[in-house]
């Protein structure tokens, strides 16, 4: 039979060309399949030692966990990737915020892409974690298909009081707004989440760009210092000249300091430590007539500017005096601000 017939011998029989099987591609084999494959010959062997099947199953369930570990840990990372900032979408007593659906309508779809669900309940106060006075804890568990799960918490002040210190709420309604709060909140720091406001129909990851800013602030200060600019001609002693125009006097040869701040910038920061020393001082975070640590406004900083969703300082310490910051913290991960 040459190749040019139209049917084959299967198995002593002649079949048409176009009902031939096709070839399947290689199945791969099932890790637990295997395992249980493994153990059965283990466990029928009758040199092997009870002691010697726990060091086994002990040994597969360490190489089990470290592979879901690791298919938890890239999937995470694969979400933050596609994360965007969600818009203020809600006025609260004193600035706006982005409610808890549209959160949940940005990040959900999401998670659940990359194999999670995120499960929320309260916690409780134990010996070594006591529960804050006015406190309830927020317990969320991050579960991935691979079968690791990962456990955050937050202690969440009681949603019972307005701006002005008075009970506006009921225990209940208290209640059920610091559990909305919290699921905010966390969901937020699961996910690193930013929110901002809209800058007339235009989303606030378009914001200008921090180094375009720093650019244009090191331009002013060389004009203040009667520098040539970047591209700007020169005349014959290196002093910059105006298009058509006489050339500028000479100015001091001496290049300028690096990293002076101005005065505008000085202040901007002296005002940004100052609410965050009130802040810790209103939570026994320090004493009366201390302050912070620098290393600890520049950690408030960094996650003032990502909750606020801003790169400008003034607008972090608005951010600070907000609604939206309940009170900062200290605990085991370092100084946190815990917002609203």
């Amino acid at each position: 039979m040459n190749n040019k017939t139209a049917a084959n011998l299967v198995e002593g029989e002649l079949v048409p060309a176009t009902e031939q099987p096709t070839e399947l591609a290689p199945v791969q084999p099932d890790p637990m399949m295997t395992m249980m494959q493994a153990f059965e010959r283990i466990a029928t062997n009758p040199g092997v030692t009870p002691e010697k099947v726990h060091l086994f199953l002990d040994a597969q369930e360490r190489v089990l966990n470290r592979q879901a570990h690791v298919e938890f840990n890239a999937a995470m990372v694969n979400a933050h990737s596609r994360m965007q900032i969600v818009l203020k979408n809600r006025q609260g007593e004193r600035s706006r915020y982005a409610d808890l659906e549209a959160i949940l309508a940005m990040c959900r779809p999401i998670y659940t892409d990359e194999g999670f669900a995120v499960t929320f309940a309260e916690g409780f106060s134990t010996d070594k974690h006591p529960l804050k006075d006015g406190c309830i804890r927020m317990v969320a568990d991050i579960m991935h298909q691979s079968g690791h799960t990962k456990t955050v918490t937050a202690d969440v002040p009681l949603d019972d009081r307005g701006p002005q210190g008075q009970v506006n709420k009921t225990g209940t309604q208290a209640t059920g707004s610091s559990f909305s709060y919290g699921r905010r909140f966390l969901n937020c720091m699961i996910w690193n989440i930013g929110t901002g406001d809209d800058n007339n129909g235009t989303r606030p990851d378009s914001a200008p760009d921090p180094l375009s800013k720093a650019r244009k602030a090191q331009q002013a200060r060389q004009q203040g210092a009667g520098l040539p600019q970047q591209g700007q001609p020169q005349d014959a002693t290196g002093n910059g000249t105006q298009a058509g125009g006489p050339p500028q006097q000479p100015t001091d040869p001496r290049p300028p300091a690096q990293n002076v701040l101005s005065e505008a910038e000085k202040q901007e920061r002296k005002d940004f430590a100052e609410e965050c020393n009130v802040l810790a001082l209103e939570h026994s975070l320090i004493e009366q007539g201390q302050s912070l640590r620098s290393e600890d406004f520049r950690a408030l900083l960094n996650q003032a500017k990502a909750l606020g969703g801003t790169n400008s300082m003034v607008d972090a310490t608005k951010y600070m005096t907000s609604d939206d910051v309940k009170m900062i913290v200290r605990d085991s991960a370092g100084i946190r601000i815990i917002g609203k």
